[in-house]
């Protein structure tokens, strides 16, 4: 599914451990696409397949940025949750099904109202 990022400078790492080399940093209201779900030490990890921007277009470069998966995408891992901490929330479920349902107006309205920030990528010079 398609979550948000509520965590400014959310890790993007190799791996399922967060311990893995980190490849990027995503900003504050950055919508991910999440292809697998894993516990890792307890926090919900989720593997990432694209960064997507504000008009549901995939972010350019971040192929680039990513670690190349079996099956040929690109991924990485972020923290998703642990019992008592968020780090990002999921707004539509795989399949393109909004979260509660709606798709109204104030859906609508979150969604246009996300900005678009840059990306920080780790370890460019």
């Amino acid at each position: 599914g398609t979550y948000l990022i509520i965590q400014n400078g959310l890790s993007v790492t190799t791996g399922i451990s967060s311990s893995s080399s980190i490849t990027l940093k995503l900003p504050l209201d950055t919508s991910v696409e999440i292809v697998e779900t894993r516990v890792e030490d307890g926090r919900v990890r989720g593997r990432v397949c694209a960064v997507i921007n504000e008009d549901g277009q995939k972010v350019v470069g971040y192929e680039r940025a990513g670690s190349m998966g079996s099956d040929g995408t690109t991924t990485g891992w972020i923290h998703l949750f642990e019992p008592n901490q968020r780090w990002a929330k999921i707004i539509c479920f795989k399949g393109g099904r909004p979260v509660g349902g709606g798709g109204g107006p104030s859906s609508r309205k979150r969604r246009a109202s996300l900005s678009s920030r840059p990306i920080i990528r780790t370890g460019e010079h």
